[in-house]
């Protein structure tokens, strides 16, 4: 049947948009096996009985970036949209000599390489390369003396899934991946695919397909890369001005210029004479630096014949580390990352200007969405964006608000959260960008969405509310620093209540702590005025009589819930906290299908509060099968509170020794 007089929702709004990465990674996806690419572009072979509206369009790079949720997973919550967020950027060259005058920047990457293939941490290294004429193509190298032929740089997009593929046919079971921001961008989709699908049960038969049967992926090394070309359309280009593309000794792009070198000698000309072979998808692109990368590498912001490396992540790390450790690489000097930003910059900025143009013609789909949190999608096609305030919902920033104010004049509406921040609803795709950026000027994030730790939830807490036995304020704070936006297997929700009121609902949230006083009498202080009884809201306290006349106030620990107001009413000081601390609630939630969560019978320490936190989440990712679908509730059903409370008392004396 022909592609056009199939329905496909994918095809339509990224092929036909000219939004397409050229990845590959639908075709890896479809368990139907109805999408083949055709050179740098996916083509429909029959009909889909999801319309292109299933894994394909989940997983496609260009439906949404799916950036903040997998960067949060890579980069830990350092995770920026701009640059992916990092650990460390540092310059290199390969120790190599061979290798560093073959290699483009003085041949780090290569030097990767070869380290990840003689130290076994790898089976092949799979990476993309100039090939006959420049014309790209996909190497597959199990040979450390082989890697040279990966040198120099290639500008024009070829798929890496087809050849991982080919890898798997090989029984290549590891492999060490190094690609161009798209492809890398596919790949962490294909690895990571519950998280941008909403959950594995939205990705049909994945054990079908071909992204099941692609070998381990150790590492990922993206490439810098401001633009790509048409590899025809450039050959072309450049027989109209007089060059060969088969005689070209290197190419380079470069301050703006396109530089290729021919029989020793540079030859240059403004980048933008090259534009008409920039594919469509590259216009839209605005990821620099391969932001979900493990290492990011390219020649800005280090000298000529030094390799900037951008490390993300704990493979990263240790990819890099020790080929340094081993003698493959030496560090060359530190990274002047704004000359990186300025490109980032640059890129970004065209990128934007494109969206725009092409949003007004077309239906092409708001992926860079994808690269904030907070992001939630309306029923009229515009965007609610999720602002996270101050910790435990105080704000006091006037500054702040007055931002807000002003961002509201443009016609947006807000609404307040139940978890004490709040949405600014009705901006359309485009303007998102500036919305989250002139946000965080004044400090406000967006956040708070998807498979992490939800918003600290927490009441006044002492010092603020009469009844408060806890300070909520500083222990949201506490935890917004420690675990904010910490990723999850679902959703995850903790509330700090001062008190046994429990205004903030811990009981239905997936922890709860709740500030707690167990009251104890001085017989001797106590005259048995009845205050305290007066003031129990549980009739917990009984006033003690001897022949005949009060002496003093008994509590039945049965009812006492160790709010603490008896200790606070007492005009003799006779009623003290014989211990205070938390009270710890598990396995909470609301919606659809509500749970009230459990509590475990011992107090703890408000110490104890991160370390409890962090056991929780740990013991949650370990026991949880299925990622976004499974709560805290649902895996305590599965597992019972015992993995959970011995974690938690592991944890709480680790403190005390």
């Amino acid at each position: 049947m022909p592609e056009n007089e199939i329905e496909h929702k994918l095809h339509e709004t990224v092929v036909e948009t000219g939004t397409c990465a050229g990845c590959g990674t639908c075709a890896a996806v479809c368990p139907c096996d109805i999408i083949e690419m055709e050179g740098d572009e996916p083509k429909i072979t029959d009909e889909c009985d999801r319309a292109g509206t299933g894994n394909c369009f989940n997983a496609c790079p260009r439906t949404s970036t799916g950036a903040y949720h997998l960067g949060l997973r890579l980069a830990g919550r350092d995770y920026d949209p701009r640059t992916g967020g990092y650990r460390e950027t540092l310059g290199a060259v390969a120790s190599d000599k061979e290798l560093r005058e073959a290699g483009q920047d003085g041949g780090a990457v290569m030097a990767l390489a070869k380290y990840a293939l003689e130290k076994g941490l790898v089976d092949a290294v799979v990476g993309v390369t100039a090939g006959s004429a420049w014309k790209p193509s996909v190497v597959i190298i199990e040979d450390p003396e082989d890697v040279t032929e990966m040198a120099g740089s290639k500008y024009s997009r070829v798929g890496l899934v087809e050849a991982l593929a080919e890898a798997a046919e090989k029984g290549i079971k590891k492999v060490l991946v190094i690609g161009l921001p798209c492809q890398i961008n596919g790949l962490a989709k294909i690895k990571n695919y519950e998280i941008p699908a909403k959950g594995a049960r939205l990705l049909r038969n994945m054990e079908e397909t071909t992204a099941a049967k692609l070998p381990e992926i150790y590492a990922t090394i993206g490439l810098f890369c401001t633009e790509n070309f048409d590899y025809e359309k450039l050959r072309e280009l450049l027989e109209e001005k007089g060059v060969n593309i088969e005689e070209v000794e290197k190419f380079d792009v470069k301050k703006g210029k396109f530089v290729a070198i021919v029989d020793g000698e540079e030859k240059s000309w403004d980048v933008k004479e090259f534009h008409d072979a920039v594919p469509d998808g590259c216009e839209v692109c605005h990821d620099f630096i391969a932001r979900l990368a493990d290492v990011s590498a390219g020649s800005v912001g280090t000298p000529d014949g030094v390799t900037t490396l951008i490390i993300r992540s704990d493979r990263g790390e240790e990819l890099v580390k020790g080929a340094i450790e081993e003698g493959y690489l030496e560090e060359r000097g530190d990274v002047d990352f704004s000359e990186v930003e300025r490109l980032i910059d640059f890129k970004i900025r065209k990128a934007r200007e494109t969206w725009e143009e092409r949003l007004e013609e077309t239906d092409m789909p708001a992926f860079w969405i994808g690269d904030y949190g907070g992001m939630v999608a309306r029923a009229d096609g515009t965007y609610a964006v999720r602002v996270k305030v101050g910790p435990a919902g105080w704000l006091e920033d006037a500054e702040a608000l007055r931002v807000v104010a002003r961002i509201m004049e443009e016609g947006y509406r807000i609404k307040f959260t139940d978890r004490q921040q709040f949405e600014i609803h009705g901006i359309p795709a485009h303007k998102v960008p500036e919305v989250v950026e002139t946000l965080e000027e004044v400090g406000l994030r967006s956040g708070s969405e998807g498979p992490l730790v939800r918003t600290i939830l927490a009441c006044p807490g002492a010092g603020n509310c009469s009844s408060g036995n806890l300070e909520t304020e500083k222990w949201a704070e506490v935890l917004e620093e420690e675990l904010g936006e910490e990723p999850t297997p679902y959703k995850f929700k903790i509330s700090l209540a001062g008190c046994p009121n429990a205004c903030v609902r811990p009981q239905h949230n997936d922890l709860g702590f709740v500030g707690v006083r167990k009251p104890a009498v001085d017989v001797d202080e106590c005259t048995g005025c009845g205050q305290c009884a007066d003031v129990c809201k549980v009739d917990a306290i009984r006033m003690v009589t001897a022949c005949g006349e009060v002496t003093a106030s008994e509590t039945d620990f049965k009812r006492c819930i160790m709010c603490g107001k008896c200790i606070d009413v007492c005009p003799h000081d006779a009623r003290y906290a014989e211990e205070e601390g938390v009270l710890v609630y598990l396995g909470g939630k609301g919606g659809r299908d509500p749970r009230e969560a459990r509590k475990v019978e011992i107090m703890f320490s408000e110490e104890d509060i991160p370390r409890i936190c962090k056991a929780v989440i740990e013991k949650y990712r370990e026991l949880a099968e299925e990622p976004q679908k499974e709560r805290l509730a649902h895996t305590i059903e599965k597992h019972g509170m015992g993995p959970f409370v011995e974690a938690i008392l592991e944890a709480t004396r680790e403190r005390e020794a």
